[in-house]
């Protein structure tokens, strides 16, 4: 029973890698098969198909590294993950990026890891915060909402929403909505919503 509960978990940690790798502007480190999840407690249940770690989870993966104080795993009928749900103190890192918040989930068939609540994301000058970040696997979209903040060294921008697009491990495209706020770092002004534009947000 480990070994299979090692290796579907593998195939979720390999998925967070490449949300946290891309939101982070950094390529994901080759994927290795050496996963360790350790924890105080894990309750498997075989008749929801679902296996619950809880105490001190730790994934440590050759690509990602994750923390928190419950891990939930659903899986299909067939065998396939379903999901993911990992709470409390919940931190990833990956080379030097991190990302903080207190709920994570990744929902496999949709293709789509959920942050919640104080979310941090962090590599090196760059950093977005917000209530919640909602990452498209297939396009690469990010969505932050809830007092979403995007910081680079050139620009931050605030807002009630912000979307933006990675493409070749940097920020394309910014689009904003609610309250607006651009702040130009190396002149040190601002500018209201109907100045900002995903060329200026993202040069």
């Amino acid at each position: 029973m480990r070994m299979l509960l090692i290796s579907r978990l593998a195939t979720i940690a390999v998925l967070l890698c490449l949300f946290h790798a891309q939101v982070c502007g950094q390529a994901p480190a080759a994927i290795r098969k050496n996963t360790v999840i350790t924890s105080k407690t894990l309750e498997y249940d075989y008749k929801r198909s679902m296996a619950v770690f809880e105490t001190n989870v730790e994934v440590v993966d050759p690509v990602l590294n994750v923390k928190s104080e419950k891990l939930t795993i659903l899986f299909e009928p067939g065998g396939g993950a379903k999901s993911a749900t990992a709470t409390g103190n919940v931190n990833l890192t990956h080379d030097g990026s991190r990302g903080v918040c207190r709920k994570a989930i990744y929902l496999v068939k949709e293709g789509e890891l959920i942050l919640m609540g104080d979310v941090v994301l962090r590599n090196g000058d760059r950093v977005a915060t917000c209530e919640k970040a909602n990452y498209y696997v297939q396009t690469g979209q990010v969505k932050l909402t809830g007092q979403a903040v995007l910081k680079r060294p050139t620009d931050t921008v605030r807002a009630n929403e912000v979307i933006f697009q990675i493409e070749k491990d940097d920020i394309e495209s910014v689009k904003a909505t609610g309250n607006v706020q651009m702040e130009h770092n190396d002149a040190g002004s601002s500018v209201g919503a109907g100045l900002l534009s995903p060329s200026r947000a993202a040069p």
